[in-house]
């Protein structure tokens, strides 16, 4: 949910580093990676795939983003082989040093 989220992101010090924070009450109930969670969301600010990024522990929630034209980031402790990670642009094992350089 958002409000899960948003407490998450206020203990790991990340608070300020988004535009918007959504939960899967804001894609109707539906769990990614379903496309339709996705598209629901996208529509409530009218997101342009192109210039959004989705993190994501489990890289099977990187397929439809990466389809969708979304960046994808894969957050774990290690990188996944190249075979298996075509739909992964950027690997980080530290989220807040992977957001400090952008």
């Amino acid at each position: 949910s958002a409000p899960y989220a948003r407490r998450v992101i206020e203990r790991r010090g990340l608070e300020g580093l988004f535009d918007a924070v959504y939960g899967v009450e804001h894609a109707g109930y539906h769990p990614k990676p379903q496309p339709r969670a996705f598209e629901a969301v996208f529509a409530l600010d009218g997101l342009q795939t192109a210039r959004a990024a989705m993190f994501e522990d489990d890289p099977r929630n990187l397929l439809v983003p990466h389809g969708l034209g979304m960046r994808t980031v894969h957050v774990a402790p290690a990188a996944l082989p190249a075979v298996e990670a075509a739909h992964i642009h950027h690997h980080t094992d530290d989220l807040g040093a992977f957001l400090a350089r952008l």
